[in-house]
């Protein structure tokens, strides 16, 4: 176990919490939580009381669950406004908030001298699910994640250089992880009728950034019986249903599935595909490639910033390209196999999460080591 050079007490405020496989920031929880506190650091990860199960904890790690609201517009604005004013009485040393709704207050614990981050893990006013207003205050949230908190990270080279050129502002780097993964046997394929190398993959979160249609499409109009499988599930049931309505009887919708079964599903698809428009950067497209699993993935600077030269990439939207280079991958297994092995070595020489650890460690003490003026909005 590493030893800091001093001990920091960090609350986490801005996810749903943990126990759910929902979406990135609560994996970045579960992961990144308990190797901080392995580290010597004081973490209190503070969930929502509708998300996160009384019965779940993290090594090392303080679960304080508050209420929120279910309501995609409210839930979070006011579990981070309850979670920001428990923890501004609790002194801790950095209060790091999460995503862009997050931001808006991030500038109050410091009145009181306690340091805060913001994590940048995807421009979020960009989601189609989002109304005009809603956009607007997300837009907002853009801006405060570089003016509100001391220091502002970002999820991926791409984003944090976005963010930095367009604010003047400081923004680090500091990308997702993943695990040195076993490879793990086939058995929970049968439960779906799947051969090991007989399918195509999507895992993640059904919404229309994500691009399910264009995979959808691109699969009917391909020719063979290989199915698609599509694990994952989300709050956007009419997107759902249309692509249930569009889909091929050799589409397969798993829903939400344990964690066994989805390492099984990457370990052994043929191919995993990822079309999405945006991403802050794809912890899904990680946990693939460190399966071995091959990858093709929409050719947005996000998804090439993971892929690199150890994987396939098509323009985001084009269901034609996707369903030729998908066509093209089919007539060539040996070539698909050599990429999964080439991105499996790629990504854990490249991305872990103790070099995520690393990085806002790195964060943490430099901000407990250097002077704290008030931000320009309480001067």
């Amino acid at each position: 176990m590493r030893s800091a050079r001093r001990s920091v007490s960090v609350a986490f405020i801005g996810g749903r919490g943990v126990g759910g496989k929902y979406g990135g920031i609560e994996t970045f929880y579960e992961n990144v939580a308990p190797r901080l506190a392995a580290r010597g650091h004081r973490v209190t990860v503070y969930c929502r009381s509708h998300f996160t199960p009384a019965s779940h904890a993290l090594p090392g790690v303080r679960l304080l669950r508050l209420p929120g609201l279910l309501n995609k517009h409210l839930d979070t604005p006011v579990h981070t406004t309850l979670s920001t004013a428990h923890a501004a009485l609790s002194r801790y040393d950095v209060i790091h908030y999460h995503a862009l709704g997050s931001s808006l207050v991030a500038w109050t614990p410091r009145l009181t001298g306690t340091r805060t981050v913001t994590t940048v893990h995807g421009l979020d006013w960009q989601r189609a699910k989002w109304g005009r207003v809603a956009r607007g205050v997300l837009k907002a949230g853009e801006w405060a994640s570089v003016h509100a908190p001391n220091r502002t990270v970002a999820v991926s080279r791409h984003l944090a250089a976005h963010l930095s050129g367009k604010y003047g502002r400081r923004v680090d780097a500091v990308p997702n992880g993943v695990d040195l993964v076993e490879i793990p046997p086939p058995d929970a394929l049968a439960r779906f009728g799947l051969e090991p190398g007989g399918y195509f993959l999507f895992a993640g979160r059904l919404s229309a950034e994500k691009g399910c249609d264009t995979l959808i499409r691109a699969h009917r109009e391909l020719a063979g019986e290989r199915p698609l499988v599509i694990a994952g599930g989300g709050i956007e049931k009419e997107y759902e249903a249309a692509l249930r309505r569009e889909a091929s009887e050799r589409v397969l919708f798993t829903g939400y599935v344990d964690s066994g079964t989805l390492a099984a599903l990457y370990a052994h698809a043929f191919l995993f595909v990822l079309p999405s428009y945006m991403e802050g950067l794809s912890i899904a497209l990680l946990e693939a490639m460190s399966y071995g699993c091959p990858v093709a993935a929409s050719d947005i600077p996000e998804n090439r910033e993971v892929v690199g030269e150890a994987g396939f990439t098509f323009p985001a939207g084009d269901w034609q390209r996707l369903r030729d280079l998908l066509a093209e991958l089919t007539a060539d297994p040996e070539r698909v196999r050599a990429a999964g092995e080439a991105g499996r070595r790629h990504v854990l020489a490249t991305f872990s999460w103790e070099r995520v650890v690393d990085g806002l460690e790195r964060v943490y003490l430099e901000l407990l080591d250097a002077p704290t003026p008030l931000p320009a909005a309480a001067v």
